[in-house]
């Protein structure tokens, strides 16, 4: 038998990390190409001097924001899959709680 498909959990923010996290390596490879500066330094104060290493930023921002759409979209399309018999943790507490009889199962995770 085959499982139910349920789509996509959040499309529209793994679009928007994907978007990020690309514009994020764009400005990293600007940043080593030369096209913007290395560092931005911005100057609030007359004695304050504020560097942002705009290629480092960019490196590490895009890969942050890559990782987390691909997590997301592996666990929201494969995690749910139950396989041999063996449920997933969200069925067997909703399994669990429907048998105590709660109308309404909201899971948070941390």
């Amino acid at each position: 038998m085959r499982s139910p498909d349920y789509g996509i959990d959040a499309p529209n923010l793994i679009r928007n990390r994907v978007v990020a996290g690309v514009v994020a390596f764009l400005i990293a490879e600007a940043s080593r190409v030369g096209i913007l500066p290395g560092e931005l330094v911005l100057r609030p104060v007359s004695q304050v001097v504020v560097q942002i290493p705009l290629g480092m930023m960019g490196l590490w921002a895009g890969l942050g924001f890559s990782v987390t759409a691909c997590w997301m979209y592996i666990g929201s399309r494969f995690g749910k899959v139950e396989s041999n018999g063996v449920r997933s943790i969200k069925s067997k507490f909703c399994h669990s709680a429907s048998k105590q009889g709660r109308a309404e199962v909201e899971i948070w995770i941390l």
